[in-house]
C-alpha cells in the first residue's frame, strides 16, 4: 500500500480494531505464548464418556472461520496439524468477551479451555479461564491475541460434507499464486502438503545415500570458473579480492577434485541456479540431489515410473490411494524390487522434478 487512501473498508476496519485492542491494554502482537496441544492432539484427547467437562487444553492457530451468534461465537482455528472448533460464551469469558468481539478472520489467537462435543457431534474447545470472571491479561486469560491480521487473505467459500471439502472461488490466478507464495500457502492446504512432501523426499534421499556410504560435501556458491555447459552465468565482483566471480550452476568441477583427492562416493544437495533458464510449465532441477560417484558397481537409486503390469507381484497387490487401475504410478524401488516410497498421483509432476534420480551412472566402493 502506498497510502492510506488506497486501503479498503475491511483494512480500515481492522486497523480500527487494532486501535481498540491497544485501548484495552491488549497488544496486537504478543511476544510469546505456550500451547499444550496441537489441533490434532486435542481432537484425539477427547473421549465421549468425559461429557461436557473434557480435559483442559491450550491451543493456538489462525482463525479460519468465525460466526457470531448474539452472546456466543464459534470459530475454527487452524494450525500445522489440522483445525479445531472453538466455542466462546459471554457469561464464561467476562472481560475477555470484548476481545472476542474484535476478532477477525486470519487473526492468530491462543485459547484456553475444556474439550466437549457439540450437538452436531464436533469436538470443540469451550474457551474459559481458571476463574469464572475471566480476564483480559495474564495466565488467567481464556483468549489471547497473538497476531492481528490487518489485510484479509484471499479465501474462498469452503463447504465441508463428511470427509469431502469443496472450495469455491478464492485465489485462482496462477501469476498471483506464484508471486505471492505466502498467500498461496495460507489458503491452500494442498500446497503446504507439497512443501512437506518435498522436505520429506529430500530427507529420505539424504538418509538413503548416507546409509550407503555417500559423503555429503559443501562446495563454493561463488566460483572463479563456472561449469554448466553453455549456460549463461550470473556475474558479480568481489571487492576485497578484486576479482570477478560467478554464481554456481553445477558442482561437477569441485566434486571431481574431491574424487582425485581420494573421496570415492560423494553426494551434494545442490542449491544453485539452473542452466535451462526460465521456462513456463517447467521446474528446473536446481534443488535435486546431484551425485558424482566412482563407477565400481551399479547402484539403482531413485524414482522410476513403473506401470502396474510391470511391477513385482508383491507390489502389484499393494493398495495405492488416488490412482486408477492400470495408471502409471510414481514409486521408489530398490534393485530387489522392494517398495520404499509411494507418492500420490496429484504430486507426480513435483516428484518427477525432485525425485527423478538417474539410474545407474554411480556406485560405491
Amino acid at each position: 500500500m502506498s497510502g492510506v487512501d488506497e486501503r479498503t473498508y475491511v483494512e480500515t476496519s481492522r486497523r480500527d480494531k487494532r486501535a481498540a485492542l491497544e485501548a484495552l491494554g491488549v497488544p496486537a502482537f504478543a511476544y510469546r505464548f505456550e500451547r499444550s496441544h496441537t489441533a490434532r492432539d486435542a481432537l484425539a484427547l477427547y473421549r465421549d464418556e468425559q461429557g461436557e467437562d473434557g480435559p483442559p487444553v491450550v491451543i493456538a492457530g489462525r482463525i479460519e472461520s468465525l460466526r457470531h451468534q448474539g452472546k456466543t461465537a464459534f470459530a475454527h482455528l487452524e494450525d500445522g496439524t489440522g483445525r479445531i472448533q472453538v466455542y466462546f460464551r459471554r457469561d464464561r469469558l467476562g472481560p475477555a468477551w470484548e476481545l472476542v468481539e474484535l476478532l477477525d478472520l486470519d487473526d492468530h489467537v491462543g485459547v484456553r479451555g475444556r474439550l466437549f462435543r457439540t450437538r452436531k457431534g464436533e469436538v470443540t474447545v469451550r474457551a474459559e479461564g481458571p476463574t469464572p470472571e475471566g480476564s483480559l491479561h495474564g495466565p488467567a486469560a481464556p483468549v489471547v491475541m497473538l497476531a492481528k491480521s490487518l489485510r484479509p487473505l484471499p479465501r474462498g467459500k469452503t463447504r465441508i460434507e463428511g470427509e469431502e471439502t469443496t472450495v469455491y472461488g478464492g485465489l485462482q490466478d496462477p501469476e498471483v499464486r506464484y508471486r505471492q507464495r505466502y498467500a498461496d500457502l495460507a489458503v491452500h492446504p494442498e500446497v503446504r502438503d507439497v512443501f512437506r512432501l518435498r522436505a520429506r523426499a529430500i530427507a529420505w534421499m539424504r538418509r538413503y545415500l548416507d546409509d550407503r556410504g555417500f559423503l555429503e560435501v559443501e562446495t563454493p556458491v561463488l566460483q572463479p570458473l563456472y561449469g554448466g555447459a553453455a549456460a549463461r552465468p550470473f556475474v558479480t565482483h568481489h571487492n576485497a579480492l578484486d576479482m570477478p566471480l560467478y554464481l554456481r550452476i553445477a558442482d561437477e568441477l569441485y566434486l571431481k577434485r574431491l574424487l582425485v583427492g581420494g573421496l570415492a562416493a560423494l553426494g551434494r544437495g545442490v542449491r544453485g541456479r539452473p542452466g535451462q533458464g526460465a521456462q513456463a510449465g517447467r521446474r528446473p532441477r536446481s534443488g535435486a540431489k546431484r551425485r558424482c560417484c566412482r563407477c565400481l558397481s551399479q547402484l539403482r537409486l531413485g524414482a522410476r515410473r513403473v506401470p502396474d503390469r510391470r511391477r513385482p507381484s508383491a507390489l502389484r497387490d499393494r493398495p495405492c490411494r488416488g490412482l486408477a487401475s492400470g495408471q502409471t504410478e510414481q514409486v521408489v524401488v530398490n534393485r530387489d524390487g522392494e517398495l520404499l516410497l509411494t507418492l500420490p498421483a496429484s504430486l507426480r509432476s513435483l516428484c518427477t522434478s525432485i525425485l527423478e534420480f538417474q539410474e545407474a551412472g554411480g556406485g560405491v566402493a
